[in-house]
């Protein structure tokens, strides 16, 4: 098996390369996301997200460019990657992050406000011509309630329904913290421009789903003490 680096530990300026997202568009072209760290530390630091894309099925890849770059402490990380396929004549890849200045996940307030160094928010980037322009925004305020501390997207990738009464919801996955941490999934009917979450997962953390073609949702999740799995048929 032939093997490409990437990313590679002290190039281009980082000291540490760490959490990839990778995916497919329609078209066939591969895009990965993943951190650029200054050092070895996770969020809240000054941590880029650079991306790499191919058109030959991975044979070559264009340079490392920087997706979002850092702002003094404040930087971005933990993409994952959600493709719609049915929109628009590209389809359209969104991107979910975190965000963060003085607070990370374990240390953020209650609350969504931008301006709150102490509140760590939900990135989303949206692209409709294949990964060749972006806009950027927050939707911290639609998925986090009064009682939630911290959440964040799972980094990696969503998903969507193929089959079924709701084929076409794309799906997100995220981790909670209130008086524990726990996951729901994220899901989204229109083209990712406004977000709900759906039920608790009790003791879920990082959750990884799947759409079957019966049109239910199954997922695992980093669980403790052990994994979780299950399905969602609704």
């Amino acid at each position: 098996m032939e093997q490409i680096v990437l990313a590679q530990r002290g190039h281009g300026g980082y000291r540490q390369y760490r959490i990839p997202a990778m995916a497919v568009t329609p078209s066939g072209r591969i895009i990965t996301i993943y951190d650029a760290r200054f050092d070895f530390d996770d969020l809240p630091a000054p941590v880029d997200l650079v991306m790499r894309t191919s058109d030959d099925h991975g044979n070559t890849w264009s340079d490392q460019k920087i997706f979002r770059e850092h702002q003094g402490v404040a930087g971005y990380g933990d993409a994952s990657i959600v493709i719609d396929p049915s929109f628009g004549k590209h389809g359209r890849i969104i991107v979910f992050y975190q965000y963060t200045q003085l607070a990370g996940f374990f240390e953020s307030a209650i609350g969504s406000d931008v301006n709150d160094p102490l509140v760590a928010q939900i990135c989303i980037s949206k692209s409709d011509d294949d990964g060749e322009s972006w806009s950027h925004s927050y939707v911290t305020e639609q998925l986090k309630d009064k009682g939630t501390l911290g959440i964040f997207a799972t980094s990696g990738m969503g998903g969507r329904i193929t089959h079924g009464k709701h084929q076409g919801r794309l799906l997100q996955t995220f981790v909670l913290r209130e008086s524990e941490l726990f996951s729901r999934i994220g899901f989204s009917d229109d083209h990712g421009e406004t977000w709900h979450l759906g039920a608790k997962i009790p003791g879920g953390n990082e959750t990884a789903i799947t759409s079957l073609h019966d049109g239910s949702i199954l997922f695992h999740s980093r669980g403790t003490p052990f994994r979780l799995s299950g399905r969602s048929l609704d």
